[in-house]
């Protein structure tokens, strides 16, 4: 079954979130710090080796969106990486952890914040939070977090399959992922709901920006790559032979009529050509006597 564009965001903000171990998530923050700039730094801040600062550098430059990448000889974070720190930041200070005094040398330094979402093994949970999102209001804001939220898990099960992912989405499957979200304190159930606690929101928010941040980024990839499509590119108007760059004039009849210039886009030259048939009133036969030929 194709992955549809919706599925492809959500499991690639997945990926991005599974990859985020607190101490990763930690060499991010770090690496983000004016003050911080060699991988001995940030291994001195994190307790660990400067190899393993490498590891985590390599992952996080290698993900479906790259969170650093290699300038010089340093890392840094890109655009995406800054949104994301600020995000995690947010969703941590919502939890009551402050991520300028965390102590990133401590095993669990984000007291749980992360669990379960960094030691998922796919993309199931991630789709289960996602369908979480749907059934409840919420803005970009966590404040508005006020009272527990109810949700009828049958309408959690139907939303996610009736999405037709191209992963298996069994009831069976689905409802084991609700328990490890159970286990880990993000809900609690009901008999015929489940009920976010204050962190499974905090969590369904992280998934919710995560995905929408990937999304935008892909979006202004797509207009970037569209728009190389209109460069502007050299024209030959001529009949002197094939993919050969002279003057770019437009001829009728053998006679030159306009002088194009040096470059110019597919729609300039259309946009040309019917302001002369506009000026020669409407005279069909003008479209029909040019061509075009990249150098």
């Amino acid at each position: 079954m194709t992955t549809t564009a919706v599925e492809r965001h959500i499991i690639d903000s997945g990926e991005v979130i599974r990859s985020m171990t607190p101490r990763r998530l930690g060499s991010l923050y770090c690496l983000n710090q004016p003050s911080v700039h060699t991988q001995t730094e940030i291994a001195t801040q994190l307790g660990c080796s400067p190899p393993t600062v490498s590891q985590h550098m390599h992952k996080l430059s290698s993900l479906p969106i790259q969170v650093v990448e290699k300038v010089g000889a340093s890392h840094v974070p890109t655009e995406f990486g800054s949104n994301m720190i600020d995000i995690f930041d947010y969703m941590l200070s919502y939890l009551d952890i402050d991520i300028t005094t965390v102590d990133w040398s401590q095993d669990d330094p984000l007291d749980g914040g992360l669990y379960p979402l960094h030691t998922a093994r796919g993309s199931m949970i991630f789709l289960l939070l996602d369908a979480l999102g749907r059934q409840i209001s919420f803005g970009s804001e966590l404040d508005l977090f006020c009272q527990e939220s109810k949700i009828y898990i049958s309408e959690v099960v139907s939303d996610i399959q009736s999405l037709n992912y191209s992963i298996e989405t069994s009831d069976r499957r689905i409802k084991r992922q609700m328990r490890k979200l159970e286990e880990s304190g993000c809900v609690s159930f009901g008999e015929k709901t489940v009920t976010l606690s204050k962190k499974g929101f905090a969590q369904i928010w992280v998934v919710k920006e995560i995905r929408d941040l990937i999304q935008s980024q892909r979006s202004k990839s797509d207009t970037s790559e569209a728009s190389k499509t209109v460069e502007r590119i050299p024209v030959s108007l001529s009949e002197e032979g094939p993919g050969e760059l002279i003057e770019p004039v437009l001829y009728l009849d053998d006679e030159p009529v306009l002088v194009i210039g040096d470059s110019m886009t597919l729609a300039e030259l259309r946009a040309s050509v019917n302001e002369m048939m506009q000026e020669n009133d409407g005279d069909e036969t003008l479209e029909t006597q040019w061509t075009i030929r990249r150098n």
